[in-house]
């Protein structure tokens, strides 16, 4: 059985065959695509027990290294426990760590491309695109979208 390590992948999009490298935000490292978040210390990578928010900076500062992973207690400190398999890893994502909301950005973008390029059902991609009120077959969400970035200060 291999030990796992954490070497600036998101380790669990990398559960699912996705790469996505973590981003510094702040004095923490955030996956753009599920938000985990991740603390180094002591040369341990401590996965957080809550997600970030997925606001990240401007900052594409990758994380160049390989260290072990740990647990985090609720008080968000490292409580010692190194994860060292998947399976592991696996448990330690789905009763400890925060889930993934049911609406979120991820979710609309993920379940438009299913119905619009996989012909998958068109359902969970109108529940999400009513709760955001973003419809990406709407030819006027680029000026919409232009708009929020330019008020949020955002470069195309």
């Amino acid at each position: 059985m291999n030990t796992i390590t954490f070497d600036g992948n998101c380790p669990q999009c990398k559960l699912y065959d996705e790469l996505h490298q973590m981003r510094k935000n702040d004095k923490f490292w955030e996956c753009p695509n599920c938000s985990l978040q991740i603390l180094i210390e002591k040369e341990n990578a401590s996965i957080l027990r809550f997600r970030g928010s997925g606001d990240l900076k401007m900052n594409f500062k990758g994380y160049s290294g390989v260290v072990p992973m740990q647990e985090t207690g609720i008080d968000t400190y490292s409580n010692g426990v190194q994860i060292l398999t998947s399976k592991y890893l696996i448990e330690y994502l789905l009763f400890k760590v925060e889930q993934k909301p049911k609406y979120s950005i991820d979710n609309l973008k993920n379940t438009y491309e299913d119905y619009r390029f996989r012909g998958m059902d068109a359902e969970p991609y109108l529940i999400q695109s009513h709760h955001f009120r973003i419809d990406f077959d709407n030819e006027e969400i680029e000026d919409i979208l232009g708009l929020r970035d330019k008020d949020r200060n955002l470069s195309n």
